[in-house]
């Protein structure tokens, strides 16, 4: 929901633009991953587009909004044989807005973890330098290329990029079932070009 609310704002006033936005993230629409879907297309690299992006903020002043999903490919692998179930899920999704200034980072982290106008309000949607950026890309190419079992060096990654500790969540005395024991990552990136004051602002209010 919050990565769809951005991806609304960001999006310029057209209605096809709109329609991709709000189907991103809806399994309605069909724009959820499948199995398949994530088998038959490589997982896409953060590091890639954010460069990409860094040198039309920097080179042409543009502004870059990406929705990135990080796919738990184990549990689609689990639900084919009917066993997701029994396990948690480590997915996620956030938005990067990449601009002249430098980048903001948006989120939300469901029921065991806060909602977009609380990240907001705590501040972490604070404006990054190219340093800390860079930084949060790398860390993220880290965890994303992360494989076998979900571990301490995972979580670690997980908390510092997302602000959620699987290990408490999932733990024994967490409230959710145990993560999936298998660690495989699948990136997926819809990106927003050339994003504008009036795509902020086509919403009007009453």
């Amino acid at each position: 929901m919050a990565t769809t609310l951005i991806l609304l704002f960001a999006s310029p006033n057209d209605p096809a633009c709109m329609q991709a936005a709000l189907k991103l993230q809806s399994h309605s629409l069909g724009g959820l991953p499948t199995y398949e879907s994530i088998q038959k297309t490589p997982s896409a690299s953060l590091l890639q587009a954010f460069q990409r992006a860094k040198a039309v903020a920097e080179g042409e002043a543009k502004t870059t909004v990406m929705a990135v999903s990080l796919t738990d490919v184990h549990i689609f692998t689990l639900a084919k044989r009917g066993g997701a179930e029994q396990y948690f899920s480590f997915a996620h999704v956030f938005t990067l807005g990449v601009g002249p200034e430098g980048v903001m980072i948006w989120q939300a982290w469901g029921k065991h973890g806060y909602r977009l106008d609380e990240y907001l309000r705590d501040g972490h949607a604070r404006l990054r330098d190219w340093d800390e950026a860079d930084q949060f890309v790398r860390d993220f190419e880290k965890l994303a290329s992360g494989k076998g079992m979900w571990n301490a060096k995972s979580n670690k990654l997980y908390k510092k990029l997302f602000l959620i500790d699987i290990n408490q969540i999932c733990g024994p005395n967490g409230p959710e079932r145990p993560v999936t024991p298998r660690f495989k990552a699948w990136v997926r990136i819809n990106t927003i070009e050339n994003v504008t004051y009036d795509n902020i602002t086509k919403f009007h209010w009453v």
